[in-house]
């Protein structure tokens, strides 16, 4: 089944808070002051504000006996607790934040293989994916992969995976 998924990702960016700025009568006298005294950019207080992104690749999605999933396979998921996958991604299609993203989350579990198997189980980073399929009816169904955990790196575009539960949802 071809789908589109997507990774999430932070994406922090700075804004700027003028919430406190001509609260009381006399505040755009004392704003004029300050800004005689200082630069502008001083009289804003400056925050990070953390965005959840998400970005984007195109994929094969297969059971855990390599058979190309369907529909009808994908919507049988939802009532089972944990289900093993192979992610077959197109890097070709990827957007460059999934490319990081992913690669890190490689990395990461490549690094804890060496580990034993039950700290590196608890160690490793689950990942909510995202994901757009098509239904019988050519019409985008959406759904979640609940806390996936890569299992195994098959070669450079096929991955292994535990999805512990598969959510549908109305839309992205």
């Amino acid at each position: 089944m071809k789908a589109e998924i997507y990774i999430p990702f932070n994406s922090d960016r700075d804004t700027e808070d003028y919430s406190n700025f001509y609260q009381k009568p006399n505040s755009y006298l004392e704003a004029l002051h300050q800004y005689s005294m200082c630069e502008s950019d001083e009289m804003k207080i400056k925050h990070k504000e953390n965005i959840v992104s998400y970005a984007k690749c195109n994929c094969v999605l297969y059971d855990g006996e390599g058979e190309e999933m369907d529909i009808d396979k994908l919507v049988s998921l939802y009532s089972k607790e944990k289900t093993d996958l192979v992610f077959e991604l197109d890097f070709t299609s990827a957007d460059e934040d999934f490319l990081t993203e992913f690669e890190q989350w490689v990395d990461e579990h490549n690094r804890l293989k060496k580990q034993p198997e039950d700290i590196r189980l608890r160690a490793e980073k689950r990942i909510d994916f995202k994901l757009i399929v098509k239904n019988k009816q050519n019409m985008n169904t959406y759904c979640t992969f609940n806390n996936t955990l890569l299992l195994d790196v098959i070669d450079n575009e096929h991955f292994y995976v535990l999805v512990d539960k598969v959510i549908f949802t109305q839309n992205f």
